[in-house]
C-alpha cells in the first residue's frame, strides 16, 4: 500500500485544482483504495485537465481494465496516446493487449478475428519489445517477463493466421528467455513458482501448435513433460489427450470427481474409454446440480422476501442457468452418447496479460512517466 495522504491530497487540489499531476496522483490513490468510481473521475478530470501520454494511457487503461461498458472508448483513447509518439512500451503494450483480449478476458473470440487485426497486434507487440529494450535496467529486472508476453501474444496471433513456423519460431523464444532467467538476476525478483506457471503455459501453447500441425510424436512428448511441472493441471493434460486421440489416457488423468461440461472433449474422451466411468460421473454431477437448485431457490426466496430486487435477479438467472445443466444432462443420460466435439483448438491458445501498465503506480513499481523515470520507491 502507498503511504498518499488522500485528505492532504484534496487540500492540495483545493489550492490547486488544475495541477493533472495531482490529480492523477489522487487517481491513482482511488485505483488502490476503491470508492465507487473516484479513479475514474479523477482520470477523466487530469485527461481533460492535461490530454499527456501520461493521463490520455491512464484513463484508456483503466476504462479497459475495468470499465468494459466504455471498452471502445478505452481502445480510442490508447490509440489517441500512440498518435503522441510515446518513448516507453506501455501504451504500446497496453494497445496490443487491448487488441488480445476482449470484455473480460476470459472469451475465445480471438481465434475469429481479421487478417488486419491479428497484424496489428503483432505490430505493436514488436514496437512494444523494442521500447522496452530501451527502460531502465532496474525496471527490466523488476519486469523481466514482459518480452516472453510480448513474443506469447505474437505467436498466438501468428497461429491464428495459420503462419504455424514463425508462431514456433515466437514460442522457442519465449521458452529460451524464460531459461536464460533461471542463469540471470533478471529472474531473482520471481519466485520458481511463478516461473514454472509461465512455462507451464507456454509449453502448453507449444503443443496446441504441434496438435495443429499434425505433430503428434512432439506433442506427446511435450505432454509427458508437462506433467513434470509443479504448476500441472490433469484437466489441460486430459483435454490434450483428448484432442489427441488418446482416450484412455484422457480418461486416467481425470478422476469420478466432478468436471465442468465446458470440458467436452474430455467428456467425449471418457466416454469413448469407460462408458461405465462416463455415467457414474455423469449421475454425480447431476445430483450436484440438483442440490444446488435447491439451494438457489431457496437463496432467491429470502431475497424475494426481504425484497433485494438486483440479487433476486442474480439468483433468478444462476437458477435458470441451473435448470439447463441439469436439463441438458439428463437428455445425454437417456440418448446414452456424446458427439464428438468439433470447436477449434486455436480457440485454446493462452494470450499474455501484462499486469498494471499505469504510470506513476508506486505498488507495482511502475514507470513514473513517459520518459521512463522509475518509480521514487524503487
Amino acid at each position: 500500500m502507498t503511504d498518499y495522504d488522500i485528505d492532504e491530497l484534496l487540500e492540495q487540489l483545493g489550492q490547486h485544482p488544475d495541477d493533472d499531476n495531482l490529480l492523477a496522483i489522487i487517481a491513482l490513490y482511488y485505483i488502490e483504495n476503491p470508492e465507487g468510481d473516484k479513479d475514474l473521475e479523477y482520470l477523466e478530470k487530469a485527461y481533460q485537465t492535461n490530454p499527456s501520454i501520461e493521463n490520455t494511457h491512464n484513463l484508456a487503461f483503466q476504462l479497459n481494465r475495468e470499465y468494459w461498458s466504455e471498452e471502445k472508448r478505452g481502445i480510442e483513447l490508447q490509440k489517441q496516446a500512440l498518435l503522441l509518439q510515446p518513448q516507453s512500451y506501455y501504451p504500446y503494450a497496453s494497445y496490443a493487449q487491448m487488441l488480445s483480449f476482449d470484455v473480460g478476458l476470459t472469451d475465445d473470440s480471438f481465434a475469429f478475428k481479421s487478417v488486419e487485426h491479428y497484424q496489428e497486434v503483432i505490430k505493436y507487440c514488436l514496437i512494444a519489445m523494442d521500447k522496452y529494450s530501451n527502460a531502465p535496467l532496474k525496471h527490466r529486472q523488476l519486469y523481466p517477463l514482459i518480452p516472453i508476453g510480448l513474443y506469447n501474444n505474437i505467436a498466438c496471433s501468428c497461429t491464428m493466421l495459420d503462419d504455424y513456423d514463425r508462431a514456433l519460431s515466437y514460442f522457442l523464444q519465449c521458452i529460451q528467455l524464460l531459461e536464460n532467467l533461471n542463469s540471470y538476476d533478471f529472474g531473482a525478483a520471481i519466485s520458481q513458482a511463478i516461473l514454472d506457471d509461465e512455462k507451464y503455459k507456454l509449453l502448453l501453447n507449444q503443443t496446441r501448435l504441434y496438435i495443429l500441425i499434425g505433430n503428434r510424436q512432439q506433442a506427446l512428448m511435450l505432454l509427458s513433460q508437462l506433467q513434470k511441472n509443479t504448476q500441472c493441471d490433469n484437466l489441460d493434460i486430459a483435454n490434450l489427450y483428448a484432442i489427441i486421440g488418446e482416450y484412455e489416457l484422457a480418461s486416467e488423468m481425470v478422476s469420478d470427481n466432478y468436471i465442468d461440461d465446458s470440458w467436452e472433449w474430455i467428456w467425449y474422451a471418457i466416454y469413448q474409454a469407460d462408458q461405465d466411468k462416463w455415467h457414474r460421473m455423469k449421475q454425480v454431477t447431476l445430483e450436484n446440480e440438483v442440490k444446488s437448485l435447491a439451494e438457489s431457490q431457496a437463496e432467491a426466496e429470502n431475497y424475494r422476501v426481504a425484497n433485494e430486487l438486483d440479487l433476486l435477479e442474480q439468483e433468478n438467472e444462476a437458477i435458470e442457468h441451473t435448470k439447463n445443466v441439469i436439463s441438458n444432462i439428463r437428455v445425454r443420460l437417456k440418448a446414452d452418447s456424446y458427439h464428438k466435439p468439433d470447436d477449434s483448438i486455436k480457440k485454446e491458445f493462452l494470450r499474455t496479460f501484462f499486469g498494471c501498465l499505469l504510470f506513476g503506480c508506486h505498488v507495482h513499481g511502475n514507470l513514473m512517466d513517459d520518459t521512463m523515470a522509475m518509480s521514487a520507491q524503487e
